[in-house]
């Protein structure tokens, strides 16, 4: 041996792959949502001052924004998380993160949009 030893690819290689990509996919989610909630209460605060306060259609629409932007901010995210899989089962490993990883980004999606809503619904 020349010591020149391939060292096999680690689950913990492969997750700080991926990792970066996954925290800007959040962070972008997040950021977005926060944009949208402004905006949000923005409209609910100058129909509430002008006396035209529809709330229920201030939230609708928010809601159907918030759940559009969430799609394309999803479908990256899923296609990172089937790319880590891939590689994952390449390398023989297991994919357990996988799962982990999704529930993680859909609670901290679930979190944050309770939160602004709660916020509209004052």
């Amino acid at each position: 041996g020349n010591g020149k030893d391939v060292k096999p690819v680690s689950q913990e290689d492969i997750i700080n792959k991926y990792q970066p990509q996954f925290n800007y996919l959040q962070n972008t989610a997040l950021s977005h949502l926060d944009t949208l909630y402004s905006a949000a209460v923005q409209e609910y605060q100058q129909s509430k001052k002008s006396g035209t306060l529809k709330r229920s259609e201030i939230v609708q629409k928010y809601i159907q924004a918030a759940t559009m932007l969430e799609g394309s901010v999803d479908s990256q995210f899923y296609n990172t998380l089937n790319a880590m899989k891939s590689d994952l089962i390449a390398n023989n490993l297991a994919t357990d993160i996988i799962g982990q990883t999704e529930a993680a980004y859909e609670k901290t999606k679930a979190n944050r949009r309770s939160q602004l809503l709660s916020k509209i619904s004052k």
